[in-house]
């Protein structure tokens, strides 16, 4: 499935479709996790795009993961930080 994540100005600036990356997770109670590794990038949305990714969706990058992982990834935005590495 495909699924957004949001990242900071300074490292949408690098990336570019069919990157991979990994994600991970940061929170105060425990040490940074890693959620997942090799995860490509499908898409980087414009930020004056319209639709569901418009408006304030300049920061968005749209990855290719399994099934199973998309929940775990969009679950983790409640848990803490999540944060990705160009591999």
């Amino acid at each position: 499935v495909i699924i957004p994540l949001s990242v900071s100005p300074q490292i949408l600036a690098v990336l570019k479709p069919g990157d991979h990356v990994s994600i991970f997770l940061s929170s105060s109670s425990n040490a940074e996790v890693t959620i997942a590794r090799g995860i490509r990038i499908v898409t980087i949305p414009a930020s004056d795009s319209g639709g569901l990714f418009g408006s304030g969706g300049g920061n968005l990058i749209l990855v290719e993961v399994p099934e199973a992982l998309a929940a775990q990834i969009t679950a983790s935005g409640g848990l803490g930080s999540t944060t990705i590495a160009l591999e």
